[in-house]
């Protein structure tokens, strides 16, 4: 398509018709005046451009966003895994066990394994250079907007990437994300340069492209991935006489990445991260199109309004097309790779890889509105600006999730009860937990998850602990072993506390004759069967010897298929983090081995979950004052996509192993969940207090 459009170079001139470079700010003479002269008069003329002050509010209002109370933005678990491995002395050490074991160019990591030299492991210098990146990357954005379109469309661009979560929250991240940002803006400047005015300073802009083009390419497979799209456009676009010398700094770049083609072929070979990251649905460009404009009704309305201003201002003919289709295919093409090799290969697609070329959606939306007089300037970008801090802060609650680490606050929540008689479990990352513990100087003295890994450990643990604390303290990711939770409230049955974070929480349990349990449904086998069970045999049903008002249901070797409760899903749940807890309180006749609690969703009749916990796993759970045992099963529906309304919830007893026992009390129960578990890149399924 690009090939039929820009054939020849009047096809070139056609398209880009009224694209002129910026023009200097003072073209007369420079050279005959002084330095302070020349000063002078710049700070005059600056401040006499309406637009530049425009500009400059923006820039102040990026630099804010991105700094506001620097000391306190955390590090995320990306950043502690990149900063982990750091501390090489020697290059060759660091490229074989702190750049080829990660999934990432060498660029960053190295890059951080001599700044951490300087800087040690302060959050807040360590992150400083992206931090800058994110706010020269506004500034580029507003240059590339006034090259292609003109000056209206690079304030309004400049306005979004300033104030939008998705650039503020990866520049406050040493990551390879804010700075692919600005590498992947500065390339595409000078290669704007090179394509438009290629006659003015060829060499300087030439050797400014292959610089930034090559950084990308070190930074990030998806930055790569983009410098590549570019360098190919650009193939199409540079007048004819160019060309060839154009295409010689494709193969610079090439050369230069040669010493680079060992590590990517080793990581490739690793596979992809498909341990923690899903394919995405079919459904992800929705997503990705909420979560750019944060999930929120006026944020939306403005783009979308924004968008008709420029309708219904410009004609068809003003519309520059060619960098309207170049943005368009800039913006889809990695998206379009990322969805396809992440569904037929090894998932890749998320986010954080698609920000090199996000800015371009931009130019898509807002391309075609013809350059506007000061004021009106004015007025879209205070607009832009007051509807996106305004979102960014009240409905995306940006400072107060993204800057409580899970990591941190559930030592800090620890230390808050360190010296009570408390039983006290953290389930945390070890060298990061050690970071806080030694920030806030806080006393070890709680239990390891080392100590609790299975269900049988912890149920061990609990008994021989629970005696001794009539108070629990928990402190755990998001992580952590679904049933955790119930099987803590067997020995202490009230949640006196719950405090979430982004990917993590902490918990007080009491021991006391308060239940804080949410009963959905509970079968007692009674001789009348509520809704919503089945698979129930009347010749099973049996009177408690030890309790005559209670019954029981007796399974034998002939009954492969116990009590089954079926019911939409979407009746019993208020949020996609929430859980299901299942349990049943057994009574073997001999072992429960191979007899297990199973719990199933289905949609449609196919199935899109399934799990078993054989019951033999809580054989050592007793209940008190009872010959009982009680097993659990949780549904962990954030890890769980229900995409449509009619998701059918199906938990039910399979006697695989032909055992014989008696069952009672199936019981189904509403364990809420973290409402900001997924906060930073989910919409947030609560209203804030």
């Amino acid at each position: 398509m690009l090939k039929a459009i820009f054939r020849t170079h009047d096809n070139f001139t056609r398209l880009f018709v009224g694209l002129k470079p910026i023009p200097d700010l003072h073209p007369e003479n420079k050279s005959k005046r002084n330095i302070l002269s020349e000063l002078i008069n710049m700070k005059k003329h600056i401040f006499q451009k309406p637009d530049t002050l425009i500009l400059i509010l923006i820039l102040a209002v990026a630099t804010f966003l991105r700094f506001y109370r620097i000391r306190e933005i955390p590090f995320t678990h990306d950043e502690f895994s990149a900063l982990f491995r750091t501390g090489y002395d020697h290059f060759r050490e660091l490229i074989n066990q702190g750049v080829k074991i990660d999934g990432h160019p060498a660029g960053v990591q190295v890059f951080l394994n001599y700044w951490v030299k300087l800087t040690g492991m302060t959050e807040w210098l360590v992150k400083l250079p992206f931090l800058f990146a994110g706010v020269l990357s506004t500034y580029l954005i507003y240059n590339i907007g006034c090259r292609w379109f003109n000056k209206t469309v690079g304030l309004i661009a400049a306005a979004f990437l300033a104030t939008l979560q998705y650039p503020v929250m990866y520049s406050q991240i040493a990551r390879p994300y804010g700075s692919g940002l600005f590498l992947t803006l500065a390339m595409v400047l000078f290669w704007t340069n090179l394509m438009l005015t290629p006659e003015k300073n060829f060499r300087k802009n030439a050797i400014l492209f292959v610089v930034t083009a090559s950084l990308c390419t070190y930074n990030h497979h998806f930055s790569l991935l983009f410098a590549f799209i570019v360098g190919i456009t650009g193939i199409f676009l540079i007048p004819s006489a160019y060309r060839k010398r154009y295409l010689g700094l494709g193969l610079a770049i090439i050369l230069l990445y040669l010493p680079h083609t060992g590590i990517f072929l080793y990581q490739l070979g690793m596979g992809g991260v498909e341990g923690w990251l899903a394919k995405p649905g079919y459904d992800f460009p929705i997503k990705y199109l909420g979560y750019i404009f944060h999930f929120s009704f006026y944020t939306t309305f403005l783009a979308a309004a924004l968008f008709l201003f420029g309708i219904f201002q410009s004609g068809r003919n003003q519309i520059k097309k060619g960098f309207f289709l170049i943005s368009l295919l800039w913006f889809l093409i990695p998206l379009v790779i990322g969805f396809t090799y992440s569904m037929l290969v090894s998932s890749v697609l998320q986010y954080s890889v698609l920000l090199f070329s996000f800015p371009y959606l931009f130019f898509v939306l807002f391309g075609h509105i013809r350059e506007q007089k000061p004021f009106v300037n004015q007025v879209l970008v205070v607009s832009i600006l007051t509807v996106n801090i305004l979102t960014l802060t009240l409905e995306r609650d940006h400072y107060r999730i993204f800057y409580n680490s899970p990591y941190e606050r559930i030592v800090v929540d620890f230390k808050s009860i360190a010296e009570k008689p408390y039983l006290k479990i953290i389930v945390s990352h070890p060298k990061i937990t050690q970071y806080y513990i030694n920030k806030h100087q806080v006393s070890q003295s709680f239990h390891w998850e080392k100590s609790v890994e299975s269900e049988e450990e912890l149920i061990g643990f609990l008994k021989a602990h629970s005696s001794k604390y009539d108070t629990l303290f928990l402190g755990s990711l998001s992580s952590v072993h679904p049933v955790a939770i119930p099987v803590i409230m067997d020995y202490y049955p009230e949640m006196v506390s719950e405090n979430n974070y982004m990917g993590g929480s902490s918990y007080i349990f009491a021991r006391s004759n308060k239940n804080s349990k949410t009963f959905v449904d509970q079968l007692d086998f009674s001789p009348s069967f509520p809704t919503f069970w089945s698979g129930i045999d009347p010749n099973g049903i049996t009177r408690d010897t030890t309790e005559k008002e209670n019954y029981l249901y007796r399974m034998n070797e002939q009954m492969e298929w116990g009590p089954t409760y079926i019911r939409n899903i979407r009746e019993l749940i208020d949020s996609q983090n929430d859980y299901i807890d299942i349990s049943v309180d057994f009574m073997p006749g001999d072992s429960l081995s191979q007899v297990i609690l199973v719990a199933s969703l289905e949609e449609n009749g196919q199935s899109i979950f399934w799990n078993g916990s054989d019951a033999s796993k809580y054989s050592n759970n007793l209940l008190q004052d009872s010959c009982s045992i009680r097993a659990h099963i949780s549904v962990k529906l954030s890890d769980i996509k229900l995409s449509g309304n009619d998701v059918m919830l199906k938990a039910f007893i399979w006697n695989k192993g032909k055992r014989t026992f008696m069952a009672d009390n199936f019981t189904i129960s509403l364990r809420k969940g973290n409402p900001i578990l997924y906060g930073h890149i989910e919409k947030i399924p609560y209203s804030r207090d």
